[in-house]
């Protein structure tokens, strides 16, 4: 019988679970060590086919982080969750390489849902749901952010409707992007529309098209909201060379409309895109795990430093240990 509890008293471990290489989670672990003196392991998930290791069984497990330590997933207090992308060692034909991929991805996910039993940052359900373009819209909304007039389908004839309603322009989005591409937003009017094929394989994101030049990432962490602008011309700014970027200070609604969306999500952090209008910041999409360094350098504005306290105040919250 589980007897009462107390709070344990040793030093907090964390554990990233991403890449090989990824340089958020290099200069977090360096921030974690440095500055709070909490001890960060990597674990490489893309790795696992050539250069990880990993074994379950219903009462314990280990897996192995990128210096070749074992870890027992249930002495973690904190897991970054922030990438499980398809085995990069592997090289077999594409219905071997899913298979592989698939397995390492499902065998990491169960590990960390049975073994480890601290604070999932986040739980990769949570992810999931919350990556979903339809649900962030929903939600943004709800929380009361602006958002585009949107319509996702494959009907041409809607579509078409919908470009005139919004001045014979529209804004054209994937669903949901892959690893192996990365997809522009694009501008589509009424003459592209005249190639059927093109637009009813499946669905799609259409939008009004929300005029300026000032794009904001937004790196949000429970409460707390740092945002950057990037000054661009083009409509997806990430192709633009040129872009400038500075701090931005984000108004009081716009900050507690964020914190209302991310509990909306069930999300711990998140990195928006967002729009600025005369009429205030338009939100455009959330990714759960997005990147932020870059807006850090070009911009001049510290965000691992507060991403680590972050972390480091999450990893540190007592937690019951239970006494036999």
């Amino acid at each position: 019988m589980t007897g009462p509890t107390r709070l344990s008293n040793r030093h907090p471990r964390v554990a990233v679970f991403t890449v090989k290489n990824d340089m958020h989670a290099l200069l977090l672990r360096a921030h974690l060590v440095r500055d709070f003196e909490i001890a960060c392991h990597i674990v490489e998930t893309d790795e696992l086919s050539v250069a990880g290791d990993m074994s379950w069984t219903p009462d314990s497990s280990w897996l192995m982080d990128s210096e070749s330590n074992r870890l027992d997933p249930s002495e973690l207090d904190l897991v970054w969750w922030r990438r499980c992308n398809r085995q990069r060692g592997y090289r077999g034909n594409d219905s071997q390489d899913r298979i592989v991929s698939r397995g390492s991805a499902d065998a990491l996910h169960g590990l960390a849902w049975t073994s480890f039993h601290g604070i999932l940052l986040d739980d990769p359900l949570v992810i999931y749901q919350a990556e979903n373009k339809l649900v962030q819209l929903a939600a943004a909304r709800k929380a009361g952010l602006a958002v585009p007039a949107t319509l996702v389908t494959k009907n041409v004839d809607e579509i078409r409707s919908f470009a005139r309603a919004m001045g014979g322009s529209l804004v054209l989005k994937t669903v949901r992007g892959t690893h192996d591409a990365v997809l522009q937003t694009i501008s589509v009017g009424l003459d592209d529309l005249e190639d059927r094929a093109c637009f009813e394989v499946c669905p799609s994101i259409y939008q009004e098209r929300v005029r300026g030049r000032d794009h904001l990432r937004v790196l949000a962490l429970g409460d707390q909201a740092i945002a950057v602008r990037i000054r661009s011309e083009h409509l997806d700014w990430r192709i633009d060379p040129l872009i400038e970027a500075a701090p931005y200070e984000l108004d009081a609604g716009t900050h507690r409309a964020i914190s209302r969306l991310l509990a909306l999500l069930n999300l711990r952090m998140g990195v928006l895109d967002m729009k600025l209008t005369p009429e205030g910041p338009v939100f455009f999409e959330v990714n759960p795990q997005g990147q932020f360094l870059f807006a850090e350098g070009l911009s001049g504005t510290d965000l691992i430093g507060p991403f680590a306290q972050f972390i480091a105040d999450l990893a540190r919250t007592p937690s019951p240990v239970s006494l036999q």
